[in-house]
């Protein structure tokens, strides 16, 4: 396989195979009933964690029905996105399908180490509706229409904060005196701005008990 994917998550990883084998240019075969891509090999960079582990029961049914064998390699993370980049750099090829955050997702872009997988989207009947319109978004590199990668796992962020703190009168008024505007208290509706995040973080990290030692932190 010449070309390399890079696809967030499993979706991706199931259907996109025998997308991906033509798009690596395999020469042209009588089709196989049951097994239209016998003797290609397939090889998945995964994160190292149950997630990944999930997959490695559908392999030989897998195989059985598309002819592909899946190699699965699993690394740390930080592990995965250097030998990727490694990988990527020497154009070797090695990775077909990558399982990786899409914080990565402007360096491989920029670099041309990927490609776009609308085409596949189109072949496959691809329902935007599946998908939260979020994680799509994210798959986008820019302003560019392209989508780099399937969103498999979407996650969320909470933010929990202390009451006896925040609506304590004495914390309100040295945070008015101190930064020179209210005690924000984010709510759904009105959220902190960065500024407010960082000097909320300032204020709440202190010594509470005299010592010199700072034992509790704003963040």
């Amino acid at each position: 396989m010449k070309k390399n994917f890079f696809l967030v998550g499993v979706l991706a990883f199931l259907i996109l195979f025998p997308a991906a084998v033509w798009a690596g240019g395999v020469e042209e075969e009588p089709v196989k009933v049951g097994r239209p891509f016998e003797g290609v090999e397939v090889n998945v960079g995964l994160l190292a964690r149950s997630l990944s582990d999930a997959l490695k029961p559908y392999l030989a049914d897998f195989e059985a029905e598309t002819g592909i064998k899946v190699n699965i390699e699993q690394h740390a993370y930080d592990s995965l996105r250097d030998k990727m980049m490694l990988e990527f750099a020497a154009g070797s090829g090695y990775f077909d399908i990558i399982y990786l955050s899409p914080g990565y997702l402007g360096e491989l872009v920029e670099n041309d180490y990927i490609q776009p997988l609308n085409e596949y989207m189109e072949t496959l009947d691809f329902r935007r509706e599946d998908f939260l319109p979020a994680a799509l978004e994210i798959s986008r590199y820019g302003t560019g229409e392209e989508i780099w990668g399937f969103p498999y796992l979407s996650d969320t962020t909470i933010l929990l904060y202390r009451e006896d703190l925040f609506e304590d009168t004495g914390e309100r008024a040295e945070f008015k005196k101190r930064f020179g505007y209210d005690l924000p208290i984010p709510t759904l509706e009105k959220p902190l701005t960065t500024d407010q995040f960082l000097d909320l973080a300032k204020f709440f990290t202190r010594d509470t008990t005299g010592d010199g030692k700072i034992d509790m932190y704003g963040f």
